[in-house]
């Protein structure tokens, strides 16, 4: 058993091992923490922006105009009469366009998300990191 040793104000001259002074003491580092609120939290899960949106309602205009012209690819593809017109190729070709190009141009723009990940990133790189005594468990 080791015995609890007590220095206060003595002169130490003998080498004693820190075991026995910081008995039931422990250190943590500790980081203030960011306030994460709700609607930070659902710019979080949303990284999308205008763009992205425009993108992919596009999408969807150009899936339904397919799907009306599409008796018209089947009755080409078969031999029939009716055939897909030029400008129908052109108006998918276009819009096929500008989705890709709003979708790529949307990962330049800042998103909401964007927005809330740099706020975290700078309260961390700001916020100093302090190394705290705490009461040991024993």
């Amino acid at each position: 058993m080791t015995e609890k040793l007590s220095y206060d104000r003595e002169i130490i001259t003998q080498t004693i091992t820190a075991s026995s002074v910081l008995s039931g003491v422990e250190f943590a580092t500790v980081q203030a923490d960011y306030n994460l609120s709700s609607s930070d939290f659902l710019r979080l899960k949303d990284d999308r922006n205008w763009l992205h949106a425009w993108s992919v309602n596009g999408l969807f205009i150009l899936i339904g105009y397919f799907v009306s012209i599409s008796p018209k690819l089947v009755a080409q593809l078969t031999g029939g009469a009716e055939a897909i017109g030029s400008n129908e190729w052109v108006v998918l070709i276009v819009g096929s366009t500008f989705c890709v190009m709003f979708l790529l141009i949307s990962k330049w723009f800042p998103s909401e998300r964007k927005k809330v990940m740099k706020s975290i990133d700078e309260h961390f790189q700001t916020m100093p990191k302090t190394r705290q005594q705490i009461r040991g468990s024993k």
